[in-house]
C-alpha cells in the first residue's frame, strides 16, 4: 500500500501515528498529522527539562499540545511499547538511527517505519528533484530551485536545507491533485535516505562521496549504500545524475535503472550517451559547462559571470544545469541565474567591513569540504598567503588529503590555526606532515590569533573541517560567531572599512 493510501486509511479508522524525535522534522511531522486529523504520539529520548535547555525548538512544544499531539519525553527503547496500541505507522526523525534502541523495539511489531522526508515527498505527489552527496548539496538545490523559478515553473525548496518536506504538504492530501509545471527540490542527507523504501525521484543526483558520518554508519560502504537509496526506485523514464570523476559514485552505474547523466571534468564524459563536461581553468579564463542531454542539442553554457568561486562550484552548476534543462528551463534563464546567484551564507562567504580578506566557510564540517575550500581560494588568489583555521569536533575520516594539499604550497604559504575541542588532534596531523601550525582555544581566541599572526595582505580562511558541536548548536551559529569575532578583532587591530 502506498503511503498516501495508508495514511488515509489510518485517518478513516481514527488511528494514531507514532513520531520519534522532536527535532525540526519530528515537530513538522507531528504538526502535519494533527492538522490532517490524525493523532500524533510523539516520543523524545531527552527528558523535558533537558530538552528545554538544549533545543531552540522548545517554544513549539506548547503549540503541538494545543493541536492535540500527545508528547512523551524521556521515552526510548522498551518504554515506547506502552504507547503502541493501534499504531501501524511510525515516522522517524533523521537523528534516529535504524540501529537505535527505539527502532529495534518498533521492528518487533507490525509497524511500518518511514522517514519524514520520504513521507513528505510521497504525499506531496509532484515530481521530485532529490540531491544528495557529502558536499555541495545546499548550493546545488538552491541553484536548481532558482533556475526552475526563472524558467516559469513552480518550485518548493525543502528537505535537509532547513524546511522539512512535510511542511509543504496539504493536510487535505487525499483531495490534492498533481499541479502542472510544479516541482519539489529536495536536499537529502544520508540520515534521511537511510530509511527510504518507496521514494522515486524524477531526477536524483549524487554529487560526490567522501568520509562523513562514519560515527553513524560505521563504514564507507554503508554510508555509500545509504546515499545510493536515492536511485533505488527509479525507472527508465527517470534520470540519475552521477559524478563521473568520483570512482565510488561511478561504480554505482550498473545498479541503476534510470537514464544516467554523467557530470565531470574528465573528457570521457562526452563519450557517454549523456553528460555535462566541466571546463574550468581560472588562469586561462576558461569557465563553461558543455551539455549533452537527451532531447536537447549539445551546447556550451558560460559560468564566467558567476560570483561563486572554485571548481567544486562548477560541479554544482553542472548538476543544476542538467536538472533544469531536463525539466525544460531555457538556456537564457540559466544564464540569468549564473550572474544573479549569490554565495550562500557560511559557504566561502567574504566578510565585509574588516579591511582584510577574510572568508567564512563554517559549512565545511568535513576534511573534503575544507580541501575544496582551500583549492578554491588558492585558484582565485594564487599570490596570497593563507592562514586556514581548522578545528572543532573532529569526525571519523582521514586528514591526509588536506595536509598533503597544504604541504604542496611553498613554505609558509599556508599556515594552520588549530582550535576547538580537537585542536590537539588536528595539530598532530599537522606535525605528521610538517605543516606550520599553532594551537589556540575556541573560535574567539583562534580568530584573534589568526588575524594577529597574519599580514594585512594575507587571506584568512575559516574552514574548520570539523563539526561545530563542541561550542555551538550548528555550523550557522558557529559561522555567525566567527563573523562577529572577525569584525571585533579587525577593529581591535586598528583595521577599519
Amino acid at each position: 500500500m502506498n503511503l498516501r493510501d495508508e495514511l488515509a486509511k489510518i485517518r478513516s479508522q481514527k488511528g494514531r501515528v507514532l513520531v520519534v524525535g522532536l527535532g525540526i522534522s519530528g515537530i513538522e511531522a507531528a504538526r502535519f498529522l494533527a492538522r490532517a486529523g490524525i493523532t500524533p504520539i510523539v516520543v523524545e529520548r531527552e527528558a523535558e527539562e533537558s530538552y528545554r535547555k538544549k533545543s531552540k525548538l522548545y517554544s513549539e512544544i506548547s503549540k503541538l499540545r494545543e493541536l492535540g499531539a500527545e508528547l512523551h519525553f524521556g521515552t526510548d527503547g522498551e518504554k515506547v511499547t506502552a504507547l503502541l496500541d493501534g499504531v501501524t505507522l511510525a515516522v522517524l526523525s533523521p537523528g534516529v538511527s535504524l540501529e537505535s534502541a527505539v527502532a529495534g523495539t518498533l521492528r518487533r511489531y507490525p509497524i511500518r517505519l518511514v522517514g519524514e522526508l520520504e513521507l513528505g515527498v510521497e504525499l506531496r505527489g509532484v515530481p521530485a528533484l532529490v540531491v544528495t552527496g557529502s558536499n555541495g548539496k545546499s548550493t546545488t538545490v538552491n541553484l536548481m530551485h532558482a533556475m526552475l523559478m526563472a524558467g516559469g515553473f513552480e518550485s518548493t525548496l525543502c528537505g535537509n536545507i532547513g524546511t522539512p518536506v512535510i511542511a509543504a504538504v496539504d493536510p487535505n492530501f487525499e483531495a490534492t491533485g498533481t499541479p502542472a509545471n510544479t516541482y519539489q527540490v529536495v536536499e537529502a542527507s544520508s540520515y534521511q535516505l537511510e530509511i527510504c523504501a518507496v521514494m522515486r525521484p524524477k531526477i536524483a543526483a549524487l554529487l560526490n562521496v567522501s568520509d562523513n558520518h562514519l560515527e553513524r554508519h560505521g563504514t564507507m560502504e554503508r554510508y555509500l549504500n545509504c546515499k545510493a537509496r536515492i536511485f533505488e526506485n527509479q525507472q527508465r523514464e527517470d534520470f540519475a545524475l552521477l559524478n563521473y570523476d568520483d570512482a565510488r559514485v561511478r561504480a554505482l552505474a550498473p545498479r541503476l535503472k534510470a537514464q544516467i547523466i554523467w557530470i565531470g571534468q574528465n573528457p570521457e564524459v562526452l563519450k557517454c550517451d549523456a553528460g555535462a563536461l566541466i571546463k574550468y581553468d581560472p588562469k586561462s579564463s576558461v569557465d563553461a559547462i558543455h551539455l549533452k542531454l537527451p532531447g536537447h542539442a549539445p551546447e556550451e553554457v558560460s559560468v564566467s559571470g558567476s560570483p561563486l568561486m572554485g571548481a567544486h562550484n562548477r560541479y554544482n552548476f553542472a548538476f543544476a544545469f542538467s536538472a533544469a534543462k531536463l525539466c525544460g528551463v531555457p538556456t537564457q534563464k540559466l544564464l540569468e541565474v549564473v550572474s544573479s546567484f549569490k554565495t550562500l551564507e557560511h559557504r566561502l562567504e567574504f566578510i565585509p567591513g574588516t579591511g582584510r580578506l577574510i572568508i567564512n566557510d563554517s559549512k565545511s564540517t568535513t576534511v573534503a569540504a575544507s580541501v575544496a575550500a582551500l583549492q578554491a581560494v588558492r585558484a582565485q588568489f594564487p599570490e596570497r598567503h593563507v592562514v586556514v583555521m581548522l578545528g572543532g569536533l573532529a569526525k571519523a575520516g582521514a586528514w591526509d588529503p588536506l595536509m598533503q594539499l597544504i604541504k604542496r604550497d611553498s613554505p609558509s604559504a599556508t599556515r594552520v590555526i588549530c582550535f576547538g575541542q580537537d585542536a590537539s588532534l588536528v595539530a598532530s596531523h599537522c606535525r605528521a606532515h610538517a605543516v606550520e601550525h599553532a594551537v589556540s582555544g575556541g573560535v574567539a581566541d583562534a580568530t584573534a590569533q589568526a588575524l594577529g599572526m597574519s599580514r594585512k595582505e594575507d587571506l584568512v580562511l575559516f574552514s574548520p573541517g570539523c563539526a561545530s558541536f563542541d561550542e555551538f548548536r550548528d555550523f550557522e551559529e558557529r559561522g555567525a560567531f566567527f563573523k562577529r569575532c572577525a569584525l571585533e578583532s579587525a577593529g581591535a587591530a586598528g583595521v577599519h572599512p
